[in-house]
C-alpha cells in the first residue's frame, strides 16, 4: 500500500477517479455526506490505519473535497497501523528527533501538544507523538495548507 496513492487525493472531489480508487482500496463503500453537526466528513479504514478528511467545496455546495489524509498507528485507539511506507521516509518507530533529522526544523513546532508541522511540497505535513516516552510518531497527517 503506497501512501502517495492517498496523498494524491488531496484537493480532489469525492467523486473523482483518484478518490474512488482510494475508497476501493480502503473498502469504503458508504455514501459520504457532510454531517449536519460537524465541519468535516471522514472516510475511515481503521484496519488500514487510514482516514480521509473532506470539507465542502464551497458554502452552497454539497460536493466534498479531500483536505487531508491521516496515516495512523496502532497507538491510536481503534486503529491498526498503516501498513505502507509513510511520506518522507517517516516511520511509526521514529521519535521527534528522528522526524527533525528527516524533515528539518518544523514550521510550527508544538512540543507541548506533541505535534509538529512542516511545509511539505505544496502541502503541510504534521506529526503527532505518543504521550508515553520516548514519544514515537502515532499519526502523520498530510493536508492542504492553512489559510493565512
Amino acid at each position: 500500500m503506497n501512501s502517495n496513492d492517498f496523498v494524491m487525493c488531496i484537493g480532489k472531489a469525492s467523486d473523482s477517479e483518484e478518490v474512488q480508487r482510494a475508497f476501493a482500496t480502503m473498502g469504503f463503500a458508504q455514501n459520504l455526506e457532510m454531517p449536519s453537526d460537524d465541519i468535516d466528513a471522514r472516510a475511515e479504514a481503521p484496519g488500514l490505519g487510514l482516514s480521509l478528511i473532506f470539507k465542502q467545496e464551497g458554502p452552497q455546495s454539497s460536493r466534498l473535497v479531500v483536505t487531508a489524509v491521516k496515516f495512523l498507528s496502532n497507538k491510536e485507539e481503534g486503529f491498526s497501523s498503516f501498513p505502507g511506507e509513510l511520506p518522507s521516509g517517516l516511520s511509526f518507530s521514529d521519535v521527534r528527533a528522528d522526524a527533525l533529522a528527516k524533515l528539518g526544523e518544523p514550521l510550527e513546532p508544538m512540543p507541548e501538544f506533541r505535534r509538529d508541522i512542516w511545509r511539505w511540497n505544496h502541502l503541510q505535513l504534521a506529526t503527532r507523538y505518543t504521550k508515553a516516552a520516548p514519544g514515537h510518531i502515532s499519526v502523520v497527517t498530510i493536508e492542504l495548507p492553512f489559510e493565512e
